[in-house]
């Protein structure tokens, strides 16, 4: 597990660390030096793995080999800039699609190819600008709902139903038919059949927190609803195993504040039921790595769920979960 971190400090040198994290031997290692970010006031990274280095775009533009322990300069998106909302690895090249900050969000996507180490931009999408959900389903990458800008009109951000999907062979966007119900700060996971989009809340003025879930099957262009779980959640992980959805961390909205889920989910779509996990040896958390190594989860990182200050401690801890 690759876990890096790269951001401008003002007045001070940049802050950047990175780990490698080896499961089988329960070690870390120090990762070479990262590229220093920008002087800048805004921004994010975003990265995917490749099978053979870690590609960081955004405030930081290079790539990282663990075989080599070295970084490779990235040249910068031209497009798009800044860390996409949704941003996945084909197989072939990076694409990354929306995103933004401070409201102003983006409609707008790029592709990196590694071969060439260029960008392009892709072809313009149906949908608004956004902070959205999305996945690769090893043909199409997959955007569904999400955040809009803030709307005086409605006293808040609006929430996104519509859904499209981007083909890299044919370079066209499809639209896709959308959520029951807008849904934003949802997790999207590829299953090899059906993408399950769980968690998220309504936008304004409700902004209603959802327990259940909807999977979409490209093969019959069709959402289905996913039972719902016993609490919902938003900033949660969501992890593949191959078998079955685990669901963990995050906050929930409860009475007039923002509180800890008490336990994580698993989602099985052959039983389509879901069964809690057993408690984590963590402290709640938002803001987490999660990632799935082929046997188990490894959790690492994040924040505390409620009293977070400017100055407050990030986790240094993990754990690992074996389905």
């Amino acid at each position: 597990m690759l876990v890096y971190h790269a951001y401008p400090v003002p007045d001070e040198p940049a802050s950047t660390a990175g780990y490698a994290y080896n499961p089988t031997t329960s070690r870390w290692r120090k990762l070479a030096p990262i590229p220093a970010p920008p002087e800048v006031s805004e921004g994010s990274n975003s990265a995917v793995w490749t099978g053979t280095e870690m590609i960081v775009e955004g405030l930081v533009d290079a790539a990282y080999n663990p075989a080599t322990n070295t970084w490779r300069p990235v040249n910068t998106a031209p497009y798009n800039s800044g860390g996409g909302s949704v941003t996945v690895w084909t197989g072939r090249q990076v694409l990354k699609w929306g995103g933004g900050c401070c409201g102003d969000y983006s409609a707008s996507g790029s592709a990196y190819v590694p071969d060439t180490n260029r960008w392009y931009p892709l072809p313009a999408s149906p949908l608004a600008g956004r902070r959205a959900a999305g996945t690769w389903t090893g043909t199409e990458m997959v955007i569904v709902g999400g955040e809009g800008a803030p709307d005086a009109n409605i006293g808040g951000t609006k929430a996104f139903a519509d859904a499209a999907a981007y083909n890299p062979v044919t370079h066209t966007w499809r639209r896709l038919p959308p959520l029951p119900a807008p849904r934003k700060d949802a997790t999207a996971t590829w299953t090899g059949t059906e993408v399950l989009v769980v968690g998220g809340q309504a936008g304004a003025p409700s902004y209603q927190m959802y327990t259940d879930g909807v999977a979409y099957n490209p093969a019959t262009n069709r959402w289905r609803r996913i039972p719902a779980m016993p609490v919902g959640r938003v900033e949660h992980a969501a992890i593949w195993t191959g078998h079955q959805l685990l669901v963990w961390g995050g906050r929930t909205w409860r009475g007039d504040g923002w509180t800890t889920p008490l336990r994580g989910y698993a989602y099985n779509p052959a039983r389509n039921r879901w069964t809690p996990m057993p408690t984590s040896p963590l402290r709640a958390r938002v803001g987490h790595a999660a990632v799935w190594t082929g046997s188990r989860m490894l959790i690492w990182g994040g924040e505390p769920v409620v009293g977070v200050s400017p100055n407050a401690p990030a986790f240094v801890d993990g754990a690992t979960y074996r389905p």
